[in-house]
């Protein structure tokens, strides 16, 4: 989409996306900048404060468990900022490019979110609450088909068929039984599965599926799980937009201004619209008899 395209109100909300990343940045910077000041002092073993040149060893390096060297306060801010700021650049990037690739017939919508009665807690509860129950409907198992359980069965029952051996009739007691030696063999005794896909095949294939089908039903029925993901994307995207009404809440009221957000945030979830093409109008198209009819515009 072209810059002149853009709505006024859009444009302005990818500035304050920019103003963030260049914040999170001058923080970044601010706390690299702190670090390369405690080593200088750290470093100078003739460094004429004695206290303060043991508050910044301690800033730098703490004991961790077991008597270990761990970074310290002053590391672990520098390290914190310094991923706060690529996050917030990722972000940026993103929305840029997002806007970007947008045809130039794009209508925006602006989406209302109410904060009240929200917190950031409870909604990114319930964000990993769906990632989870997403991931687990997406990987419950799948009915495997006629075909599969017929070549199944199938191959079971070539494994059950008996072997003449002088004259009397021997069984295979399992899918291992050697049909060389008859090693597995018995005259009087038969394995029940392979004998029941021997002598019933169809009959054992129908079951089969009846059971599979019926296992993979246990919680997410596969006819229900697409309307199930779609509702759960859809309440996802709601809760994405409300996660950065909730976080600009906080940023302009001046409160924990480094509050993070998720790099993986929607583009469009961060400027607050909805995009869709405008509706087609209907033309007149001109029939060779003169006669009128309309199309749709493609």
């Amino acid at each position: 989409m072209q810059r002149n395209k853009i709505p006024r109100e859009v444009l302005d909300r990818l500035l304050d996306v920019d103003d963030d990343a260049r914040t999170f940045t001058e923080a970044a910077d601010k706390a690299e900048r702190e670090v390369e000041r405690l080593r200088s002092i750290a470093n100078n073993s003739n460094w004429s404060d004695v206290k303060e040149h043991k508050a910044a060893r301690d800033q730098l390096e703490a004991t961790g468990p077991g008597g270990t060297r761990v970074p310290g306060p002053a590391i672990k801010n520098a390290e914190e900022s310094a991923r706060l700021a690529k996050n917030e650049q990722t972000i940026l990037s993103a929305c840029k490019i997002f806007i970007e690739r947008l045809d130039d017939r794009i209508e925006f919508e602006d989406v209302s979110v109410s904060t009240d009665g929200h917190d950031l807690k409870t909604v990114h509860a319930r964000l990993k609450e769906i990632d989870d129950l997403v991931r687990e409907i997406e990987t419950a198992p799948l009915p495997k088909g006629r075909a599969w359980w017929a070549d199944y069965v199938d191959g079971l029952a070539r494994a059950g068929e008996f072997e003449f051996s002088a004259g009397r009739v021997f069984w295979p007691m399992d899918m291992n039984a050697n049909k060389r030696n008859l090693s597995g063999f018995s005259e009087h005794d038969a394995n029940p599965l392979l004998l029941e896909c021997l002598l019933r095949p169809e009959e054992t294939v129908e079951k089969l599926i009846a059971i599979d089908e019926r296992r993979c039903s246990r919680k997410f029925p596969p006819a229900e799980r697409p309307a199930r993901l779609a509702q759960l994307n859809e309440e996802k995207l709601s809760l994405r937009h409300l996660e950065c009404a909730l976080i600009k809440r906080v940023r302009d009221g001046g409160r924990g201004q480094m509050v993070e957000r998720d790099p993986s945030t929607p583009p469009q979830c961060v400027l607050g619209v909805k995009v869709r093409l405008p509706a087609q109008r209907p033309k007149l198209v001109e029939l060779p008899v003169g006669e009128l009819r309309t199309a749709s515009v493609e």
